[in-house]
C-alpha cells in the first residue's frame, strides 16, 4: 500500500474496528484512509465491507466498484466483492470474484486457501439453488396429483 503514515494508521485502525464489529469507527477510519489514498484498491475494498456492515448497500456497491476499477485482478478487491455478492444472494457472481482472487495469490498460501474455501461455498450455494429450482416444480405436481383406484392399496379402494 503506497500511503502516508496517517493513511496507513487509519487503515489499520479501521481493520481493527471491523474485526471487533465497531462499524461506525471502522467506517470513519476507512473513509479517512480512502480520502488520503484515493487510488488504493485494498482500502476501497475494506471500506465497502464497512459500508455494507453499516447497512449502506448502495454506497458499498460504489466502493467495491471503485476498488475493482482500480485493480480488476487483485486479491482483496475480488475477495471482498465476492463476499458482498454472496451476502446479497448472487452466488454465481460471487464465485467469479472468488476465482479471480484465487488466481491472484500464491498457490498454497493462506490467502489462496481462504479464496478457495469461499469459491467452494459459492459454487455449492449455486448448485443448491439450481437443484432447488429443478426439484420444486416436480413436488408441486406430485402434491396436486391423486392416486387412481388401481394404484391405491387394497384397504383404501
Amino acid at each position: 500500500m503506497n500511503a502516508s503514515t496517517g493513511v496507513r494508521d487509519a487503515f489499520q485502525e479501521g481493520l481493527r474496528a471491523l474485526a471487533h464489529e465497531r462499524v461506525e469507527l471502522a467506517l470513519e477510519q476507512l473513509s479517512r484512509a480512502a480520502e488520503g489514498a484515493p487510488d488504493d484498491a485494498t482500502i476501497h475494498a475494506f471500506l465497502a465491507t464497512a459500508l455494507f456492515a453499516a447497512a449502506r448497500p448502495d454506497d458499498s456497491a460504489a466502493a467495491i466498484d471503485r476498488a475493482l476499477e482500480l485493480a480488476p485482478s487483485a486479491y482483496w478487491p475480488n475477495l471482498k466483492a465476492g463476499e458482498l455478492r454472496q451476502r446479497l444472494g448472487d452466488a454465481t457472481s460471487a464465485a467469479e470474484h472468488f476465482l479471480v482472487a484465487l488466481r491472484a495469490v500464491e498457490p498454497g498460501s493462506a490467502d489462496a486457501t481462504a479464496a478457495q474455501l469461499a469459491l467452494v461455498r459459492a459454487r455449492r450455494e449455486t448448485a443448491r439453488a439450481i437443484s432447488h429450482r429443478a426439484v420444486l416444480p416436480r413436488f408441486q405436481w406430485l402434491a396436486g396429483r391423486r392416486r387412481s383406484a388401481a394404484t391405491r392399496p387394497e384397504g383404501q379402494r
